[in-house]
């Protein structure tokens, strides 16, 4: 060993190890509210990959009921072969999908009903769905309040005045709904 014999300096170098980059997406989807969530399970990775021998846990994360928009948001964790979280070794960047509901289309027919000038009012407090869609499993009409009434001889429209839609415990859903009308007329002949 002749180490003795030189006088040596050192000039480091680095060694730098960057973050493996990965591109996540999830998608986009929308339906008309049915009181049951939205989900869209498609995720994938779509530049990069993970390193051999380490797998990654993907999934999304994402859900909507009632209407409105969310991000489909996702979970994951990247493992080496011991299983040791490695995921801070990636710079992940993502392309969010959106989960959207909107309303479901309703279409209340309010009664017609005619009678004869008889002194006391006529009203007509029925009404019935008649549109294709229908209100969600277990969502009643928890309130229909319709104030038309005639005495006099004339005609006028059988108005809702409002609606309450509840679920199956009592939740106000109205705002799930978009609710038009087709209204009756009450006629005093």
């Amino acid at each position: 060993d002749v180490t003795a014999n030189y006088s040596i300096e050192f000039a480091c170098g680095t060694l730098t190890v960057t973050p493996r980059k990965i591109t996540i997406r999830t998608e986009d989807s929308t339906k008309i509210y049915d009181g049951t969530p939205l989900v869209n399970e498609t995720v994938t990775i779509t530049t990069g990959s993970v390193a051999e021998g380490q797998r990654e846990e993907l999934y999304t994360t994402g859900t909507i009921t009632d209407v409105g928009s969310a991000d489909n948001t996702y979970f994951l964790r990247i493992t080496d072969a011991e299983g040791n979280d490695v995921t801070d070794n990636y710079a992940v960047t993502d392309s969010i999908g959106k989960l959207t509901v909107t309303p479901c289309p309703i279409l209340i027919a309010t009664a017609t009903a005619v009678k004869e000038y008889d002194g006391t009012p006529l009203t007509a407090p029925n009404y019935s769905i008649e549109s294709q869609q229908k209100l969600a499993d277990g969502h009643t009409i928890a309130e229909a309040v319709m104030l038309a009434s005639v005495t006099d001889v004339g005609t006028a429209q059988n108005e809702v005045s409002s609606m309450v839609i509840s679920d199956e415990s009592g939740r106000d859903v109205t705002a799930n709904y978009s609710i038009e009308f087709a209204c009756g007329t009450l006629t005093v002949t």
